[in-house]
């Protein structure tokens, strides 16, 4: 099986959320990024970032970081903490996606979760194999609001 592409992999995340979407409980977005500008990480993006509009369900945020090889996932581990920490305090859960079989569970910073991508006679499904340790996310900025109503192109929802 080829690795498939990152435009298919969010593909693969959109049609998971499909029916929810259709019936306006959630927001997804691709390549989110923090902030507007260029300062204190700012620059920095979420692959895919879904937000619950219930607030039954506490607003509750998913960000997703996909992996396409082993190494890409590797020398992310090396810098996550400091990478990934916009993506962490605006959600509840993060994910690394990746093909199945690519990432052990083991290998997770406790903060994190895994999600595999299989391709099943032609369909990639989308698999929860590990959740990530419960926090709570921070109250947003005005510069990821800015943000997310700059990425509206890239929102379904």
């Amino acid at each position: 099986m080829d690795v498939p592409s990152v435009k298919e992999i969010i593909k693969a995340l959109t049609l998971k959320y499909h029916y929810s979407v259709r019936g306006g409980e959630w927001i997804l977005i691709q390549e989110l990024r923090i902030g507007t500008g260029y300062a204190r990480g700012a620059e920095r993006s979420i692959d895919f970032w879904a937000l619950n509009c219930y607030p039954s369900k506490g607003h509750l945020a998913i960000s997703y970081e996909i992996k396409r090889s082993r190494g890409d996932f590797l020398r992310d581990l090396k810098k996550a903490n400091v990478k990934h920490r916009g993506a962490k305090a605006y959600s509840d859960e993060f994910y690394y996606v990746a093909p199945h079989g690519m990432i052990k569970v083991e290998e997770l910073p406790k903060w994190a979760g895994l999600i595999t991508i299989r391709d099943i006679g032609g369909i990639l499904t989308v698999k929860k194999v590990h959740k990530p340790d419960p926090r709570t996310k921070n109250e947003p900025k005005w510069g990821l609001i800015c943000s997310i109503l700059r990425r509206r192109d890239r929102i379904s929802g």
